[in-house]
């Protein structure tokens, strides 16, 4: 039976009152003070905010599966707010985070309403739980995951090597609609452009969230043009109230090392392009954010493929 008496409004706003203000807590000591993007954040905290949480909306009594993970998304739901209105996370962070961090509460919520109505614990005792946190913060800063990943993508293009190569060592504003992610904040290029000519040139790159400086590694002309980012731009402009956001994971945990074009001649004057990326990226549970972040980066490399042969098309088209 789903629910067993009638629930305790006090109670369960109790537990609201408490899961909110764990999840401030949690997620300022692990990304402010730690710097930690992994399942100490994503997974840990958010299983103990949804233990405590239906712990005390039911230590007085059951008030029902149903009801109990009514509190713990009420109470996540409000959390998540709090870090908005205190500039700790911006919205798309939040909105990205929302499905493992929700699920994994729930899940919480059913081991803390267990415990309420199958032990005696104090409050003290089950809030205990939260003395665990720093550890594992601290434990994942001390032994940082890094992920690294690699991207292929190509296009064929109805232009010559030379013009394409053109296109790309100097590539005008990107424009073309958006994906939702991007119209919210998350990066994408703009344009970009080498400065000079051959290795250890330097090639500017433009972003919606400010300009990445990189340096050419191979410089064949007509064939080849690869570099590596010296200075990369921030992950995302978080969406947000405030003109400024603490969040820290918007710089650092996602960087891309290498990119490079080669240019195929084919027949009848074409040219296949081949754009190769490397990636690193510093969040956890991988299984959860790497499917997301590959699609923000193929999403990109897409636009970039799909702007060179444009640029190079009409650059052949009146005859420059």
């Amino acid at each position: 039976m789903d629910h067993v008496g009638l629930p305790d409004g006090w109670a369960a706003a109790q537990g609201v009152i408490v899961g909110t203000g764990v999840t401030l807590f949690a997620v300022a000591m692990g990304t402010l003070f730690f710097g930690s993007y992994s399942h100490g954040v994503f997974v840990v905290a958010p299983f103990v905010i949804g233990a405590a949480t239906a712990y005390i909306a039911n230590r007085k009594g059951d008030v029902g599966a149903s009801h109990t993970s009514k509190v713990v998304a009420i109470a996540t739901l409000l959390g998540s707010i709090a870090l908005v209105v205190t500039a700790i996370e911006g919205i798309v962070c939040i909105i990205l985070a929302a499905p493992l961090g929700l699920g994994v509460a729930l899940v919480g919520g059913m081991l803390g309403r267990a415990i309420a109505l199958h032990s005696r614990r104090s409050v003290q005792q089950t809030l205990s739980g939260f003395a665990l946190l720093p550890l594992v913060f601290a434990a994942e800063t001390g032994l940082p995951a890094i992920t690294t990943f690699d991207t292929y993508a190509t296009v064929e293009i109805d232009a010559p090597p030379e013009m394409v190569w053109r296109s790309i060592v100097r590539m005008e504003t990107i424009d073309g609609p958006l994906a939702l992610p991007f119209r919210l904040g998350v990066a994408y290029p703009l344009r970009g452009e080498v400065i000079g000519e051959g290795v250890g040139a330097s090639r500017i790159g433009e972003f919606s969230t400010g300009t990445a400086v990189e340096r050419v590694t191979e410089w064949i002309p007509n064939r080849k043009l690869a570099f590596t980012v010296l200075r990369d731009v921030p992950a995302m402009r978080e969406l947000s109230p405030y003109e400024h956001v603490h969040a820290p994971h918007v710089i650092g945990y996602f960087h891309t090392n290498y990119t490079s074009f080669e240019l195929l001649p084919q027949q009848n004057g074409r040219t296949e392009v081949i754009e190769r990326t490397s990636h690193s990226l510093k969040l956890e549970p991988i299984l959860y954010w790497l499917p997301l972040v590959r699609w923000v980066v193929n999403q990109n490399n897409a636009r970039v493929l799909t702007h060179i042969k444009h640029q190079a098309e009409r650059t052949l088209a009146i005859g420059g």
